[in-house]
């Protein structure tokens, strides 16, 4: 990407809830949502940059079987739900996200792929309209780092609720910096929040393990200065 273009976007927050326009503190779901459908035309053009790798390692580590029944929590313009779905085909791909405008890019993206099999739903994370039981595998990131630490409990146990006993959990948050530029990075993107989407730095291991996920795997990787983390657990 190059630097300078992204000097020369212009970042629309008007319109915007005052509390919305920074990422210091999370937001109630109706902010989020006026958030997100500003930021929608410029996430793929920036978010990417700092969060592919991690993703990357996410799903590939997930290792979907063909023939499952996925969720992807938080789907966003569905960088995620391309790859689940397009390896999937005899299965199900969920894609879930707060945000209608969010979801319309989604959609436009999946249009790659015109026989996937696939569903894109706009519903809170902190209450899902799924019955119990109803997944394989559950994947979601860079959500569970933008909510505040209530509405984060309530979104990891709605993934328990809906996860198949021995069913899987991928989920990548960013996480805290290490080195002097990371540091200088995450200040960034609280002054400039579409940087990464709106997410912060958090430690998620001990709160799967409180909602009762067995957490298999934990890694980190940092990417253009944002360290992220990625998790996977199985529910026993």
């Amino acid at each position: 990407m190059n630097p300078k273009s992204l000097l020369r976007w212009r970042f629309p927050l008007s319109g915007i809830p005052r509390t919305a326009r920074g990422v210091t503190s999370a937001q109630s779901a109706p902010t989020l949502r006026a958030w997100y459908a500003r930021i929608a035309h410029v996430y793929d053009a920036v978010v990417p940059y700092v969060s592919e790798e991690a993703r990357t390692e996410a799903l590939s580590r997930l290792d979907v079987t063909n023939g499952e029944q996925v969720l992807d929590l938080g789907t966003g313009t569905g960088l995620a739900l391309l790859r689940l779905a397009g390896g999937n085909s005899k299965g199900w791909t969920e894609g879930v996200d707060l945000s209608t405008e969010m979801l319309r890019r989604a959609r436009r993206r999946m249009e790659r792929i015109p026989h996937a099999r696939y569903g894109l739903r706009q519903a809170d994370a902190t209450s899902l309209p799924y019955p119990d039981d109803s997944f394989d595998v559950v994947y979601s990131s860079y959500l569970l780092d933008v909510l505040p630490p209530a509405d984060r409990h309530e979104a990891l146990q709605e993934m328990k609720r809906v996860l198949r006993s021995g069913g899987r959990v991928g989920a990548v948050t960013l996480t805290r910096p290490e080195r002097a530029l990371e540091r200088l990075w995450v200040g960034m993107a609280r002054a400039l929040p579409f940087l990464a989407g709106g997410a912060r730095p958090v430690t998620l291991r001990p709160s799967l393990q409180d909602t009762g996920f067995i957490v298999t795997d934990w890694s980190t990787h940092c990417q253009a200065g944002l360290r992220s983390a990625v998790y996977l657990a199985t529910l026993g």
